[in-house]
């Protein structure tokens, strides 16, 4: 079995611009490992001693960039996007690829 994960934050403000804050967080992880499956029925779909098992390969990362912004009414401008993918892979023909999208803004204004 192995196990990579790695992840990283960065985050900028602009010193001619204060009040604007920009960032990204990337997040990796992949897995590398013997697959096994027991069934109900026995001898079928299970491993069995003397036999190769599959080799199931899992992989997932996710980037996040963001925007904050501070108005000269000190209102809050907040935009995130997330992208986020999973793989999954076996010698044994099994695998599903998925890509999801998130985007978020978010407005703050405190009233007085």
């Amino acid at each position: 079995m192995k196990k990579v994960r790695l992840s990283t934050k960065l985050r900028y403000t602009p010193h001619k611009h204060p009040n604007l804050t920009v960032g990204i967080n990337l997040n990796f992880f992949h897995e590398s490992l013997k697959d096994f499956f027991a069934s109900m029925e026995t001898g079928k779909g299970m491993y069995i001693a003397g036999s190769t098992p599959p080799i199931a390969r899992q992989r997932m990362f996710n980037i996040d960039p963001y925007l904050t912004y501070y108005d000269k009414h000190e209102n809050r401008h907040s935009f995130k996007v997330r992208i986020l993918n999973s793989m999954y892979n076996s010698t044994s023909g099994d695998s599903t690829v998925s890509t999801q999208y998130y985007f978020d803004y978010t407005f703050l204004h405190n009233f007085k």
